[in-house]
């Protein structure tokens, strides 16, 4: 089960995949998040 939680972070770790995913799921589809906008944090 792991491997399918490090695949699944691995995907979401980019940008596009990021911000396509929350534009849809949020804004149905509109693109209002730009993955230039993203900054990484490191909380862990």
């Amino acid at each position: 089960m792991g491997n399918k939680d490090n695949l699944t972070k691995r995907f979401m770790s980019r940008p596009d995949v990021f911000v396509n995913a929350f534009n849809y799921l949020i804004y149905d589809g509109e693109p209002v998040i730009n993955p230039d906008d993203l900054i990484e944090l490191d909380i862990c």
